[in-house]
């Protein structure tokens, strides 16, 4: 489907998603060195509320929003020293 969409997959374009893998995997084999992949900083700061004690709640938009994009391939980041 991505294929068939208007976008040009010959120039550098951003994706903002929330992680799947499969959505990486796609916009990958179209755009290649092409795609600029950001993970969503709601779903990533929502995913890490899970993992941290509430007394760092407040704190975490702007750690998340320190965090730079992790490009194509990389280990996505871990969750922030707190």
């Amino acid at each position: 489907m991505l294929r068939w969409s208007s976008l040009d997959a010959g120039q550098p374009t951003q994706f903002v998603g929330d992680g799947s893998t499969a959505l990486l995997a796609a916009v990958t084999r179209v755009w290649g060195q092409n795609a600029v992949i950001q993970r969503c900083q709601v779903r990533k700061t929502r995913n890490l509320k899970a993992h941290v004690s509430e007394k760092h709640w407040p704190e975490l938009p702007r750690r998340v929003s320190d965090q730079p994009a992790t490009p194509i391939g990389a280990a996505p980041c871990s969750v922030p020293e707190l």
